[in-house]
């Protein structure tokens, strides 16, 4: 299939090239960092920007997020405010499930959801006065100027077949890496370090520094229904059923078998899958253990299972998550202040 659709990826390519050449890029009055990625999906990019967010917001910073809202129900073009960074919020139909996550997880950044950012930054100087803006999957975003490029590339699918887009999974060739301010591998822990060292060197030969790397660790279990945060211990031993619609349904998985808990069956999605009543019900009639998804996406989930029988509702969990570097956390640092502090 990969050959058949390699013509189109070279047309892809070609019009990715030439939409570059000619869209002017604008520069807004405040430092603009992006966090995104080359391929499809599937690189831990969302948590990657809330660890951006926090640190911002513990340094006494006010962040707005720049969001396009992937798959949101309401795609009208105006920019929408998902949060204000003091608590008001839109329902997550409006914003799509990564702003709704994002404004839970960093009551202190404000959200700002459309697919012009150069408008919705703009629409964000007037009404919140920030002190830097995060781009969300802005990597090939070229209207607007950035400051700082991180992108993620996950180990356990860095660059599928190497082909673009449709023949592969590539948004542009490995060689954009050159570009980007920080490479994050994530997902570092579930390749063997020969693998990990050649993915390094596949994009070491691009880059005058080495990547990053960077785990994603388990914070705890929270209960949708209540909120409540359970250890993850508490699940540990234990079998629990899992579901997911992210980029990479099978690193949820690994993930929750690394944390010693054991999947007796996962139901994967596409990507901001919209779960059906249906759906959801079947989930919970097949099983007695607890109903374990993603924090992504227990964003669109919370509606439909708050509806639910409450002894069914009680056993639906989001497993949060927290990124921790193992390697290159001083670069980090030091990337971020030269941004926010340039000499």
């Amino acid at each position: 299939m990969a050959k058949l659709l390699f013509p189109l990826s070279q047309i892809y390519g070609l019009m990715a090239k030439i939409d570059r050449k000619l869209t002017t890029a604008m520069k807004l009055p405040r430092p603009v960092i992006s966090v995104g990625n080359i391929t499809w999906g599937g690189t831990g990019k969302t948590p990657v920007v809330i660890k951006l967010a926090r640190k911002l917001v513990k340094e006494g910073l006010r962040p707005v997020v720049l969001t396009r809202g992937y798959r949101r129900k309401n795609t009208s073009g105006k920019c929408l405010l998902a949060s204000d960074g003091k608590g008001f919020r839109e329902i997550v139909e409006k914003t799509g499930d990564e702003p709704f996550l994002i404004s839970e997880s960093v009551p202190g950044a404000a959200v700002v959801v459309g697919s012009d950012r150069v408008s919705c930054g703009r629409f964000a100087m007037e009404r919140l006065s920030p002190d830097v803006f995060i781009l969300d999957d802005g990597f090939q975003h070229w209207r607007l100027k950035r400051d700082l490029d991180i992108v993620c590339v996950s180990a356990s699918n860095p660059f599928g077949n190497g082909c673009l887009i449709p023949a592969g999974i590539l948004r542009e060739p490995v060689s954009a890496l050159g570009r980007a301010g920080l490479v994050i591998i994530t997902n570092p822990d579930m390749v063997s370090e020969n693998e990990l060292r050649e993915i390094e060197k596949n994009i070491e030969k691009f880059r005058g520094d080495t990547p990053l790397r960077a785990v994603s660790k388990a914070a705890g279990m929270r209960q949708i229904v209540s909120g409540d945060l359970k250890q993850i211990s508490e699940f540990q031993g234990g079998r629990v059923a899992a579901f997911s619609a992210i980029g990479d349904n099978s690193v949820f998985r690994k993930t929750l078998e690394a944390n010693g808990l054991a999947v007796e069956d996962h139901f994967a999605f596409r990507d901001h899958h919209w779960f059906t009543p249906e759906q959801i019900n079947t989930i919970a009639s097949r099983f007695r253990c607890p109903l374990v998804t993603t924090a992504k996406d227990a964003a669109r989930l919370s509606p439909l299972v708050k509806d639910m029988e409450r002894t069914a509702a009680e056993r639906f969990f989001a497993l949060e998550i927290d990124i921790e570097f193992t390697k290159g956390e001083s670069l980090w640092e030091e990337k971020i202040q030269s941004v926010l502090r340039p000499s």
